[in-house]
């Protein structure tokens, strides 16, 4: 399977030397698991085995994956070397029975999420409730009751649901819910008390302010940054939602109600059913745009900043490759993985991609290059060029290991020359 995910290397455009400046590389997309738009439910090596509209991923610390394969009801686990196995449920077999996680029943599974202890919890859509698979493979309801809707809050085994989505879990363990039928955000303390975080039950609007005023309309998925921040994918608002430690409910990035596909500042951007949530190794806010088949990307400074990185709007399908050559058919669920690398769930083509994302180059003022936003444990190396015609690249560097993020090259070569540089990818 290694092949399926190696790139000799990543093209960066040609630069001045000025100091600062960041320079993005390519990302590159590969299909990590299933046949494209060839559904099934068959396990064993990742290039064999087949999945049913996949939706939610979460990656265990040791780089385990684990899929919600929606339509045929089960959980899927994907082991380090590629090979796909059944978890819990039992396949294209709908129900609401805890027990062994393999004679389990689930309906419509969607959002995952790990609790500290290593349990699994599942966002059992259909069910109306959340399950919690335990390490040692016994299923239990975990909050709400199965096949009951409701918007109750109070203790777990009371409290009610109706259609949840999205699931994080943040670094106090509570975990979070996006609660779509409801139209609500809502919050389960490690004791198990479930209360509305934002939003007011059964109705739907585009209203920001304190959170008991604002309104959503189908929040399907949610994150939260490393302050306690909680970001909310407003599916049918369009919009990319943000709930503050203060609990102010603001609108980041979109235009409340109208569909589109523009890049630009938070307010220009459009959105059309936002879905999967993820924060990248440098704080960046990953946005997988369903309706527009694409993999976005919010960046908070002076301003917001959206840009698309991969898809595009106007051509649904499955292709792999670099930057914008890539495509999707309704992306859904998204996860980063220990090392770095951004897991998609590509629904409608029945698998799971996995993503090397944009690397930055940025000068220094001792005019060393560094490299930002790498894949931990991977080695890079640097090679420059003043003439693409050329088919000689000059080594600035050996191969530098991403500790923690990032890598130092050595000294810039050349003057104050435009010049090109191919980031060389080894393992």
């Amino acid at each position: 399977m290694a092949s399926r995910f190696s790139a000799p290397f990543m093209f960066v455009a040609g630069i001045a030397l000025s100091a600062g400046s960041p320079v993005r590389a390519q990302e590159i997309v590969a299909t990590l698991a299933g046949h494209p738009g060839v559904s099934g439910t068959q396990s064993g090596a990742a290039a064999q085995a087949s999945f049913t509209d996949p939706a939610g991923l979460v990656v265990a610390g040791d780089g385990t994956v684990f899929v919600s394969d929606f339509a045929s009801h089960t959980i899927r686990r994907i082991a380090l070397g590629g090979q796909v196995s059944l978890y819990a449920g039992v396949p294209n077999s709908a129900g609401t029975n805890d027990g062994i996680a393999l004679a389990a029943r689930f309906d419509s599974p969607a959002g995952l999420a790990l609790l500290a202890d290593g349990s699994l919890l599942v966002a059992d859509l259909g069910n109306h409730s959340l399950r919690k698979i335990a390490p040692g493979g016994i299923v239990t309801v975990f909050a709400g009751a199965s096949g009951q809707s409701g918007y109750d809050d109070g203790p777990s085994s009371q409290a009610r649901f109706n259609h949840p989505v999205g699931l994080a879990v943040d670094a106090g363990d509570n975990v979070w819910v996006a609660d779509s039928g409801n139209h609500l955000l809502r919050k389960i303390s490690p004791a198990g008390a479930v209360s509305t975080a934002a939003g007011r039950p059964e109705i739907w609007g585009t209203q920001n302010g304190p959170s008991s005023a604002a309104t959503f309309n189908g929040p399907v998925a949610v994150t939260v940054d490393a302050g306690g921040n909680v970001f909310i994918a407003d599916a049918n608002n369009h919009l990319i939602r943000r709930l503050s430690v203060a609990g102010g409910v603001t609108t980041v990035a979109g235009l409340a109600g109208e569909s589109g596909c523009l890049d630009g500042a938070g307010g220009i951007a459009r959105f059309n059913r936002p879905a999967g949530l993820a924060f990248d190794r440098v704080g960046r806010l990953l946005v997988l745009d369903a309706g527009n088949h694409a993999l976005r990307r919010v960046t908070f400074g002076s301003e917001v900043a959206v840009e698309t990185i991969s898809g595009d709007a106007s051509e649904p399908g499955w292709r792999d490759g670099v930057n914008r050559v890539p495509r999707f058919q309704n992306p859904f669920g998204l996860a980063l993985d220990p090392r770095g690398y951004l897991l998609i769930s590509d629904s409608y083509n029945q698998v799971i991609r996995r993503c090397h994302l944009p690397v930055e180059l940025r000068w220094s003022g001792a005019r060393q290059l560094s490299l930002v936003g790498g894949v931990a444990g991977r080695g890079y190396r640097l090679k420059t060029t003043t003439d693409l015609t050329s088919p000689d690249w000059s080594s600035l560097t050996e191969v530098a290991a991403d500790e923690n993020g990032g890598v130092v090259f050595g000294a810039a070569a050349g003057g104050d020359d435009h010049r090109y540089y191919r980031v060389e990818i080894g393992e």
